[in-house]
């Protein structure tokens, strides 16, 4: 039994380090998007919609290993937890890839205006932060850096709004036609941006959930130790 149980908890710490890996993936494949759109590398981003690709199988890949320690080892109840908590991180930064892919068709098909990916660039950079938040809360089993990284939602939320109205006073200047669907469409990517700081949140509660063995609703209620 103890050298089963050893075997398992050497599949938990290769599980998190990989969890890492794609967590920093994920956050590089963002920025690169948000790069590729402040300097009109449009062929940067068709190359992110086809890495994007990558990332799934990647994530698919991490699931389907942890699946099968689990099914050929007999994990104490901690151990699983740790297991099922690491499995939903990875589905949640699989779907917040989707959004870096939706930045770079967005800039490929629309070529914004600065003063549109300025917008954009700054609520990520937000987002950014509770990345790292994450990571650091992942890597050092940190329950405090979870719930920073929650509140720090708040900041994105604060952001998105924010931006949603320095938008809409833009067309309000702008009254063009042809620039209308531009408007509206990064109006569409804060939105999903802002979705992407939900799904971050989802991560800080299956962390807290790891640790603890509850789930909090960390996107209403600030949960103290």
């Amino acid at each position: 039994m103890k050298i089963i149980n050893r075997r398992f908890d050497l599949d938990i710490i290769n599980l998190k380090q990989n969890l890492l890996s794609l967590l920093k993936e994920v956050k590089k494949e963002h920025k690169d998007a948000l790069i590729a759109m402040e300097t009109q590398d449009f062929e940067m981003s068709k190359r992110i919609v086809e890495t994007d690709k990558e990332i799934r199988t990647v994530a698919e890949s991490l699931t389907i290993t942890a699946i099968w320690s689990i099914a050929q080892q007999n994990p104490f109840a901690t151990d699983l937890r740790t297991f099922i908590g690491y499995m939903n991180i990875i589905r949640d930064l699989e779907r917040i890839s989707n959004y870096a892919k939706n930045l770079s068709k967005f800039n490929v098909k629309y070529k914004p205006e600065i003063k549109l990916t300025s917008q954009l660039s700054g609520l990520m950079k937000k987002v950014f932060k509770m990345m790292d938040l994450i990571g650091e809360s992942i890597n050092e089993n940190d329950i405090n850096k979870a719930y920073q990284a929650a509140e720090y939602d708040i900041d994105i939320d604060n952001r998105f709004r924010e931006s949603m109205k320095n938008i809409v006073n833009m067309l309000k200047v702008n009254k063009n036609n042809d620039q209308l669907s531009q408007y509206t469409s990064t109006m569409q990517q804060l939105k999903y941006i802002e979705r992407l700081g939900d799904h971050l949140v989802n991560i800080c509660e299956t962390i807290v959930y790891i640790i603890k063995g509850k789930f909090y609703d960390l996107s209403s209620t600030k949960i103290s130790e």
